[in-house]
């Protein structure tokens, strides 16, 4: 561990600057590490108390808690930055369908824009149908996505705040959990859920259940002596105690988890795997058929006019072949299999949102909806 000696600087609420003898790294490396070493050598818990600046009697003062929230972060986990709306649209259009719908599209406008017997009868009209169609798509399957997002965002602004009970300034008193900050003595009693890292001050028949954080079903029995350290995210079973809290927020142990599971990416459903298969197998066939009928026709009408009629290439020509190529490969494209899977699976999210059952992932529906069996340890 480097040197404690090395202070934090930081200004308090009247504009004064104040300095702490232990760096963030290293009281962070210290907490990860249970390093009871390095606690020894500041002195214990006593001694990383002074380090803090914190009295073990009567906690933090109401002008330090800014202080210790700036010099060693907040107890709030940042939420995994959400897409804008235009993020989401240009996601959505990297559809491999929506792709060839597009140049479909584009081809036939071009085309009867371009061509005086397809502008008179308003050939271009049909790319701008099949335009509309993809752009629809797009809108709906990221708009979905959008409004998701909003509602998790809502939803969690409000989930997990719980009232703590601190000592500042000599008095008890009930905070919520995300204005802990590192210094904070919390009181632990029987049922409470952790909401930070720390070192246990005293204690009487303290059993700790840390399950969510290691998965060992079987309590600890916490003891000033031989087992000091609490972690975030697990509760107390049993007995009482005050914790000088050493870690919060993302620097926290259960912070560091929460921070790995919102990285993770959502999979696809087995549903939606197949579905997708699906798509690509059915659009690739249906682009093989019209190459296969386009040039069928070509030849045809080659060998009918001796090698080409450029007079004629228009009436009933490789123009108009290359029509039905596109229109062959615009009607064979299952675009409405995806928006068809997002729809659902929005349907089932807000149907158990009404049940009071929050839906972190979308696609969890359908997933717990094909579930034959589920295994688990004892925890």
């Amino acid at each position: 561990m480097a040197d404690t000696n090395v202070k934090v600087h930081v200004k308090d609420g009247s504009g004064k600057h104040v300095s702490y003898g232990i760096q963030p790294s290293d009281l962070n490396a210290l907490n990860a590490e249970k390093d009871d070493a390095a606690l020894n050598k500041l002195g214990g818990v006593a001694g990383l108390a002074k380090a803090l600046q914190v009295d073990l009697a009567t906690g933090l003062a109401a002008h330090e808690v800014a202080p210790h929230g700036e010099a060693y972060g907040t107890n709030t986990t940042p939420d995994k930055p959400s897409a804008s709306f235009l993020q989401l649209l240009w996601d959505a259009l990297h559809d491999p369908m929506i792709i060839i719908l597009l140049i479909v599209a584009l081809v036939t406008i071009i085309i009867g824009v371009a061509v005086p017997a397809q502008r008179a009868h308003h050939g271009w009209s049909e790319g701008l149908a099949v335009l509309g169609t993809a752009f629809i798509v797009v809108g709906i399957a990221a708009g979905q996505d959008w409004s998701k997002e909003q509602q998790f965002k809502k939803l969690n602004a409000l989930k997990d705040v719980i009232e703590i009970k601190v000592t500042r300034g000599g008095k008890q008193m009930m905070v919520p959990n995300t204005d802990v900050v590192v210094g904070d003595l919390l009181f632990l009693d029987t049922g409470d859920k952790i909401c930070a890292d720390g070192l246990l001050i005293d204690c009487q028949g303290l059993v700790v259940d840390e399950a969510s954080l290691t998965g060992e079903s079987e309590p600890i029995k916490k003891t000033v002596e031989q087992d000091p350290w609490c972690r975030s995210g697990t509760s107390v079973n049993e007995g009482s105690g005050h914790m000088l809290v050493t870690a919060v927020g993302p620097n926290s142990e259960w912070g560091k988890t929460m921070a790995l599971v919102s990285e993770a990416g959502d999979d696809m459903t087995p549903l939606q795997e197949q579905l997708a298969a699906l798509a690509t197998k059915i659009s690739k066939a249906g682009v093989s058929v019209a190459l296969v009928c386009f040039l069928a026709l070509l030849i045809k009408w080659l060998v009918e006019t001796g090698g080409g009629d450029k007079d004629k290439i228009n009436e009933n020509g490789p123009l108009q072949f290359l029509l039905y190529a596109i229109t062959i490969t615009v009607v064979s494209i299952p675009e409405g299999l995806p928006l068809a899977v997002t729809l659902t699976l929005a349907y089932s999210m807000k149907k158990m949102m009404r049940d009071n059952n929050f839906v972190r992932v979308l696609s969890a529906c359908e997933t717990m909806g094909g579930a034959t069996a589920i295994c688990s340890d004892k925890t």
